[in-house]
């Protein structure tokens, strides 16, 4: 019989010779059932009682696999939120993560409880970003609930000093564009314009008005609705880069290494155009999207301070 590994393995093989817009919505739903179906697997299999280890404990996508923005070549970041007395032991996450590893995806894996997790993101920033981005996949939600108002009232403390640390890491990537290699070798996470600033805007709505996505953004006055569609092509038009990227090279996730990218152009289908070559055409699609969405992100930290008032440079802190 086909073990679980197996079927994973073959199933992610084919993901991997797919390069259309429907790629990464079909990798994370892949991973998602393969999550749901290996917890209760590992619920049946305990001899203890079943409802006290549903209840103490809850698997959470983190980071792209969170935003449905993830490749089958890309690591895949999940969250083991515990309850405070929990029974879980660290063999029992290894019956969850094992058999995705097996199949071929690389498993960053994080276990804690909800006390445990604030006193990471004490002197983390970007740990607290990452938590700000939990979504559930199978497990008590409760403790999910329990975090999210944990992290809440942290929000309410400092709100205007979270958002300005927001935003100081945003403008240091500006300066990212008096590099060559922004231009030779654009970098889809971290140059202006890239995945990190779109994130961010994202991450800024959550923070200042507790939205949860761009479409909500809309509403608040802060993107328009032409904003809101441009930054979610970029969006995907990157993470579907970011996979061929990572497949390419087996390092780089984000870079668009010289010598890959007439690679990454042909399995996107790039062609000649008049006085321009196949690679050459794929490069001013990648920085029209750069420069847009950096526009759009000046524009959007412009409205954010204007509605609170705030002079950013003037807001600083050194922990969370």
């Amino acid at each position: 019989m086909q073990t679980i590994a197996e079927s994973l393995r073959k199933q992610r093989e084919q993901l991997m010779e797919d390069s259309s817009e429907g790629l990464l919505s079909r990798n994370t739903s892949l991973l998602e059932i393969a999550v749901i179906s290996l917890y209760n697997r590992l619920a049946n299999r305990l001899a203890q009682d079943t409802e006290r280890f549903r209840s103490s404990g809850v698997v959470l996508a983190m980071g792209p696999f969170a935003r449905g923005q993830i490749g089958p070549t890309m690591p895949v970041p999940v969250l083991l939120l515990e309850a405070e007395s929990s029974p879980w032991q660290e063999s029992w996450l290894d019956e969850i993560t094992s058999p995705l590893s097996q199949a071929g995806w690389t498993v960053e894996a994080t276990q804690g409880s909800v006390p445990q997790l604030l006193q990471w993101i004490e002197e983390d920033f970007g740990a607290f970003l990452r938590l700000l981005e939990c979504r559930y996949i199978s497990g008590n939600r409760q403790l999910l609930d329990e975090l999210e108002k944990a992290l809440d009232l942290k929000i309410e403390e400092r709100r205007d000093e979270l958002l300005a640390r927001l935003h100081q890491e945003v403008k240091e990537r500006e300066v990212r564009l008096e590099g060559v290699e922004s231009w030779l070798e654009p970098d889809l996470e971290q140059d202006p314009g890239g995945l990190a600033d779109i994130n961010a805007i994202r991450l800024a709505g959550r923070i200042s008005t507790n939205t949860r996505n761009l479409e909500d953004a809309i509403f608040r006055g802060y993107l328009t609705r032409q904003e809101v569609d441009l930054l979610q092509q970029a969006e995907k038009y990157y993470a579907r880069l970011g996979s061929l990227i990572h497949d390419a090279s087996g390092a780089s996730r984000s870079v668009l290494k010289v010598e890959r990218q007439d690679y990454v152009a042909g399995r996107l289908g790039y062609s000649a155009g008049v006085g321009f070559l196949p690679v050459e055409s794929f490069l001013q699609h990648v920085h029209r999207f750069l420069h847009g969405v950096q526009c759009i992100s000046q524009e959007f930290w412009a409205r954010v301070w204007e509605s609170r008032q705030g002079d950013p440079d003037a807001l600083s802190s050194s922990t969370l």
